[in-house]
């Protein structure tokens, strides 16, 4: 079991601001406390495309991100890359990038790429490949994503051929998320992990977080709970 936490100053989202030449500073004293409090890895949000020579100030990116690795392996830290996309458009993201246009197979093929540059460039310990396949499609507009099955070709489409060195790969839900999804990750992929998201207790959800786990369980699939943070939201309803 290891206990990690997300490295919030190294989340791409943030833009522009990780650029600054006292960012990798704001990481290293965030890694400090971290590895006092007795945290044991961190989870790093490198989301699309930020990752793919087509993206503005991509070299940038990419020389950051090198040394954010080179902070976190000599505190011993386990490294999970989060490889979603970027919430341009909210209020979660410094970057604004259009989507407009964007269609389902070059998506898959900018993935497969961005995600083998990845490996390559940083060898992290764990790769998420998605795990909010409806926030991806609340940002995309791609209806493939809504779809477990188109949803499983495209993990299939990444990993093969691909170079894995170290890194283990997985994918998932949130717990508010289709279970078909997860069925279908576990039954029809080489993933070695399956990736759970947890916000909301209310409801189900607490014991989804069971059945996802069972599911990952049945099928040999190691499972990693990359993000689980209070929300303390729930349903309005009116007489």
């Amino acid at each position: 079991m290891v206990f990690g936490a997300e490295l919030l100053p190294a989340n791409v989202n943030r833009g522009p601001d990780l650029l600054r030449s006292n960012a990798i500073q704001g990481v290293i004293v965030y890694l400090d406390r971290l590895h006092e409090l007795g945290v044991e890895g961190v989870t790093i949000a490198i989301s699309y495309a930020s990752y793919l020579p087509s993206f503005p100030n991509y070299q940038e990116y990419v020389a950051f991100y090198k040394l954010v690795m080179q902070e976190a392996r000599p505190r011993g830290m386990k490294v999970n890359v989060e490889a979603g996309v970027i919430f341009s458009g909210t209020a979660f993201a410094n970057i604004n990038i259009s989507y407009v246009g964007l269609t389902w197979t070059r998506y898959v093929h900018e993935k497969e790429c961005m995600v083998a540059t990845i490996v390559r460039d940083l060898a992290p310990d764990y790769l998420n490949l998605g795990a909010e396949p409806d926030t991806e499609f609340a940002l995309l507009r791609l209806e493939e994503l809504k779809s477990p099955q188109k949803y499983t070709e495209y993990i299939n489409y990444v990993l093969e051929g691909l170079d894995r060195g170290r890194t283990k790969i997985g994918a998932g839900i949130g717990t508010w998320g289709n279970i078909e999804h997860i069925k279908s990750f576990a039954s029809s992929t080489d993933l070695e992990f399956i990736a759970m998201h947890v916000y909301p207790t209310n409801g189900e959800f607490l014991q989804r977080i069971q059945t996802i786990a069972e599911i990952a369980r049945e099928y040999n699939k190691s499972l990693i709970l990359d993000e689980a943070w209070l929300y303390k939201t729930d349903a309005i309803t009116s007489s």
